[in-house]
Formats: C-alpha cells, structure tokens, sequence
C-alpha cells in the first residue's frame, strides 16, 4: 500500500485544497463519497451519527470511542437509511478545521455536520434521527425552513427550552410536552428511573400501545418508540462491516 500515490506531489497547494490534513488520499475519498450518494435513492427515514473505523497506528485525530467496537480509530460522521444501514454520505472527523460546506461554517461543529450531510436532501422531505450530541433548537429551526423534519433525544442544559424544564419531575410512565409551533419538547420516564428528554418537529405528543414482554400493554410516547426503531442505521452499518474485518491479525 506504501507504493501507492493518488496524488502528484507537486501539484499540491494547501492554500487551495480542502483538506490539506487528507490530501493524499482526498480524491479517493471523494470518490468513494459520490459513489455512495449516486448508487442510491434513499427512503424518507435517515440517522446521523458517528462510526469508528479501528485504527492503531499514530495519528494526531485518532479518537477513543469505549462505547463503540473498535474503541480506538478515525471517527466518521455517518448519514445512513434508517433500516438499511446503507450509507448516504459520510464525513470523515480530522480534528480541528474538519472540511465542511462554506455556508455551513459559521455554525457550532455538531449543527454544521448534520446540515452538511443533509445537504443534498434539504428541501424534499426527509426525516433525520439524531442524538443529544447533534440535537439542538437552532438545528431543529433551521431544518423546519428547510422542509426537513428531525427528532432525538436531547440534553435538558440546552438553552431555549421552557422555563423550569430540566427539573420538572415526573413519575414512571408520565411525561411533560411543550410545544412551539412545529417543534415539540418532551420528558418522560419510563421503566427504569432514567429521564427522556425528546425534541421533535414531526411528532405530536400522541402515545402507541406496546407490549413489555408480557400480554401487559402499556402506552409510550409515539416520539420514543420511532426513536428506538430508527437511531440504529448507523449501528446496523457497522454491524454488516464487522462481517468483513480489514485488519490483520
């Protein structure tokens, strides 16, 4: 692999590239991303979140992940069909200066991601899953301008949320909603002693029937069961890439 180039040397000007950190590699990547995004027509239901690729040589982005597989690697940002696994776009995490789309900048890391990867499916009526980590009120307007829905969870510190909201108190199988216009906040509890708090501008604070284990059926927030039933996109494709490891033993 060392005696492969992609590049010529002498044509690299990194006061024009946009990546310089990639730049020996960036066209193939590139490459690959186009491809991923021409093959296929995705469904109306998408996940972003990260994936880490297992790497253990020296590199000053290499990421320590302990929740995911491989726990040490080049973290990816993923936009994946939520039932599928199949990759829509990707984004790969260099540290500081990442490369994003120029109208996407300004705006803090985690909102600039996710609107990057969208960006080809603003305007057409998707819906995106995320967690705490992307979902923020000023991603969730934004998307409402763009004809996008969103819903995740999200972390109860955030600013603009309702007065009083992080410490509302509620009981096991309750929940709490406030709504303003298309967006809707909720907090609930459910079996466990651990607080929900949702965002979401394609749900209402309607309820389904579920069963726990049992021929009991009890309510849940329509919001938490489309979120345990879409988040996996990404999780599935790493699932099917951990059928066929690169690494060598």
């Amino acid at each position: 692999m060392r005696n492969f180039h992609f590049v010529n040397n002498e044509n690299f000007d990194p006061s024009t590239h946009p990546c310089t950190k990639l730049w020996k590699i960036y066209d193939v990547i590139e490459h690959i991303r186009k491809k991923f995004c021409e093959i296929v027509s995705p469904e109306e239901q998408l996940t972003v979140d990260e994936s880490l690729m297992l790497y253990k040589g020296r590199l000053s982005w290499k990421q320590y992940i302990p929740l995911k597989r491989s726990r040490f690697g080049i973290k990816f940002f993923m936009l994946c069909e939520a039932f599928s696994g199949y990759i829509c776009d990707f984004l790969l995490y260099t540290g500081k200066g990442i490369s994003l789309l120029p109208e996407y900048s300004s705006y803090p890391q985690s909102t600039a991601v996710v609107l990057h990867l969208l960006h080809r499916f603003l305007n057409r009526g998707f819906c995106v899953t995320v967690d705490n980590y992307y979902m923020s009120p000023s991603l969730a307007d934004i998307l409402v301008q763009k004809k996008t829905d969103i819903y995740g969870t999200l972390c109860s510190n955030r600013k603009d949320l309702p007065p009083g909201f992080a410490k509302e108190k509620v009981e096991n199988g309750q929940c709490i909603a406030y709504q303003r216009g298309k967006v809707m906040v909720l907090r609930g509890k459910w079996k466990d002693k651990k607080i929900v708090n949702m965002r979401s501008i394609f749900h209402a604070t309607s309820s389904v029937s579920v069963h726990s284990g049992t021929t009991k059926e009890t309510l849940k927030p329509k919001v938490i069961y489309d979120y345990n039933f879409t988040m996996s996109g990404v999780d599935r494709c790493d699932q099917e890439m951990s059928y066929y490891p690169s690494t060598r033993k």
